[in-house]
């Protein structure tokens, strides 16, 4: 995460860094993509990234985990406890 940061927060190239040089092509641009944007948009991107990786770390332990939250969601949305989003 620091990494990440840091790349953002200095003017440096993308592949400088360790970290990036086993990314496939698709990352490598878009991560360079992303200096093109404001850095509070750059912080959103990097949290974004992280939590989605933090989520698939998180249930490639637990899959029984992700199929309770699943089943609760699906409970919930039955209840009419849910509302659309609009992504």
């Amino acid at each position: 995460m620091e990494l990440v940061f840091r790349w953002m927060e200095e003017e440096q190239e993308v592949y400088n860094f360790s970290i990036f040089k086993s990314m496939v092509d698709e990352l490598k641009s878009a991560m360079s993509k992303t200096r093109e944007v404001p850095e509070k948009q750059q912080k959103l991107i990097a949290e974004l990234i992280l939590n989605e990786i933090e989520w698939d770390h998180a249930f490639q332990s637990s899959p029984e985990k992700l199929s309770m939250l699943a089943q609760e969601a699906l409970t919930d949305y039955k209840a009419g406890k849910t509302k659309p989003m609009d992504f």
